[in-house]
């Protein structure tokens, strides 16, 4: 082995030993600003405000175990003999009334709680056949407001082995409280420290052919703890700054030298984001990815196509309405939106289904458009047919158009129809549109991922998306709009946005005073200029929806007070290129 070919294999090392320790780390949920709390004023009571129990009735027998109430209508449970399509079997019982009357459910009404759902949170686990450790987050209707939540742990996985005084750890079983660290059960805060966590190769190791489950799901969703006179199932709970957080479920342990154990929790930080969506009154922020350099494209000025992004008109500040054309403010309805000049968007391709359905979409090379998935998903490429250069959808004999039927599509794999997430999609033609002044490609984002460096930014979207009547208009329509942090979209909404903003995956721009993108603009572009260049760096994908009447009918159409959703190129770049047959990255360097 030369020299060169040992130091490139202690690098690919390097490498892989640092994408996993990546790929291990979770960080902190984020909930609110402040104290970051799941919950208002959770985690400050004892146990027995935040402790159930459950009943499962079956035929001729009831099963009792327990739950942590997490919000004012969720409990997370372990186990306990559930079905999710059962959940009229399943009550739950506040303040200790069953074990207190000795289990009679006659004597706890007043105490019962109705269940309204029963959810699986971990069925990754039971895929890797893990059928002994299923987890479910009960729905149940609203709790008394006296009833105080544990809180959802808020801090990272990387503070695991970090000593620090200020946090604790207690563990709970059947009903009492017991410190990990003493041999006598307790009701009081007594508990070990961090240093009691044990690394994967001293602990979970010893533990794989009991959990039986792959290494790799034994470092990403268990937690391994060493306890003194482990007795039963417990919670992990950590004590921090006056407050509870439940960190984990107990599954399994092995008894090891002098009454120790080596005790494995399933880990609730890769759940937490499954258990607030599936809430009904908690909300959680996607974490930010890591901000990612996009690779150079292979020509000399870094442009994902040859003189791609330039326009030879300006655009009018005026907007139609339908009947009238008037002056507005850049900030006014995109649902009206302002007539954009001739020519201002030689890129916008209008996508037309025979089925109907109109999108937008974007010319990035002679051969390629880009759009939403969500525009082309479960169609046949021959039943679209896009239309390139043109501005006014009443004069189609204009010379300016070219119209094309693409020879496939491709959308991104990990789409899910109606989940509006990894929402980009190809449409790829055999025979390339002829380049004009008025058909001309949008360049592809070629900067960072780092969202922060633009928001606040104005961008322009265009399409041919409802008016304010809701009505479709026959001219392009052109807006600018802000773009806005993931902070900021979250914290305008947050249970909307918590469940649906997916850092990494797409942003929010726009306003909530009455200006946004509506039906009939997903899939159009929303660029940003830069040395007299524009950019794609969204794709509309879509909005919060209400309710209106339309020629005396009901429709779902773009809600205009919230922030719409758009994809975001950036992080797509890899996948956008991969499929595009006339554009490349610079493979070689420069």
């Amino acid at each position: 082995m030369t020299l060169k070919s040992a130091f490139s294999l202690l690098l690919l090392g390097f490498a892989v030993c640092v994408a996993l320790a990546e790929k291990d780390r979770i960080p902190a949920p984020y909930f609110t600003d402040g104290e970051n709390l799941s919950t208002e004023n959770c985690g400050v009571h004892g146990e027995r405000d935040w402790i159930v129990e459950i009943a499962i009735l079956h035929p001729g027998k009831l099963n009792i175990c327990f739950g942590a109430i997490i919000s004012h209508r969720t409990v997370l449970t372990y186990a306990c003999d559930l079905q999710t399509d059962d959940f009229r079997n399943v009550s739950v019982y506040i303040n200790d009334c069953m074990q207190k009357n000795n289990y009679n459910v006659e004597k706890c009404t007043g105490s019962k709680i109705e269940v309204r759902d029963v959810i699986l949170m971990n069925s990754d686990l039971l895929k890797e056949r893990a059928y002994k450790y299923p987890m479910y987050i009960l729905k149940t209707k609203k709790m008394p407001d006296n009833i105080s939540p544990i809180c959802l742990f808020n801090r990272g996985n990387q503070m695991d082995l970090v000593e620090d005084p200020q946090s604790k750890y207690i563990s709970w079983s059947t009903g009492f409280l017991r410190d990990i660290n003493q041999t006598s059960y307790i009701s009081n805060i007594e508990s070990k420290p961090y240093g009691e966590f044990l690394s994967y190769d001293r602990c979970l190791v010893k533990l794989s052919k009991q959990v039986e489950v792959s290494q790799l799901f034994l470092q990403t969703r268990f937690l391994c703890l060493r306890q003194e006179h482990f007795l039963g199932n417990f919670f992990l709970v950590n004590y921090y700054r006056g407050r509870h957080f439940i960190r984990g479920i107990s599954v399994h342990y092995s008894f090891v030298y002098n009454n120790s154990a080596y005790v494995a929790y399933i880990d609730i930080l890769p759940y937490i984001e499954s258990i607030v969506w599936n809430s009904n009154d908690m909300s959680v922020l996607s974490p930010v990815p890591s901000v990612k350099s996009i690779r150079a494209f292979r020509s000399s000025d870094n442009l994902s196509f040859s003189n791609c992004g330039r326009k030879t008109t300006a655009a009018r500040s005026k907007r139609e309405t339908g009947d009238e054309v008037e002056d507005i403010r850049s900030h006014q309805l995109i649902l009206a939106g302002r007539r954009a000049r001739r020519g201002a968007h030689p890129w916008h391709a209008a996508v037309e289904s025979s089925t109907g359905f109109s999108c937008g979409g974007s010319l990035i090379s002679k051969k390629v458009v880009l759009t939403a998935a969500h525009c082309i998903e479960g169609q046949r490429a021959e039943d679209f047919e896009v239309t390139i250069g043109m501005y006014n959808k009443t004069l189609w004999n204009s010379t300016d158009i070219q119209i094309k039927t693409p020879s496939r599509l491709k959308i991104h794999p990990k789409y899910s129809r109606g989940k509006f997430h990894y929402d980009v999609g190809l449409m790829i033609f055999e025979k390339a549109f002829e380049l004009t002044e008025h058909v001309h490609p949008i360049c592809l984002w070629n900067e960072d991922t780092n969202l922060d460096a633009v928001a606040g930014r104005a961008a322009l979207v265009a399409g041919y998306g409802y008016f304010k009547d809701y009505s479709h208009p026959a001219t392009l329509q052109e807006a600018e709009i802000t773009i806005r942090s993931h902070l900021e979209c979250y914290h305008s909404l947050r249970k909307y946005y918590g469940a649906r903003l997916k850092p990494g995956d797409n942003f929010c721009a726009g306003y909530t005073n009455g200006t946004t993108v509506c039906n009939g603009d997903s899939g159009s572009s929303l660029s940003l200029e830069k040395d007299g260049r524009w950019f794609i760096r969204g794709i509309v994908s879509f909005a919060k929806s209400k309710k209106v009447k339309i020629n005396g009918e009901e429709a779902e159409v773009c809600d205009p007070d919230a922030f719409p959703l758009f994809s975001d190129v950036a992080y797509y770049i890899d996948w956008i290129v991969e499929f595009s047959p006339d554009i490349n990255f610079d493979y070689f360097g420069r």
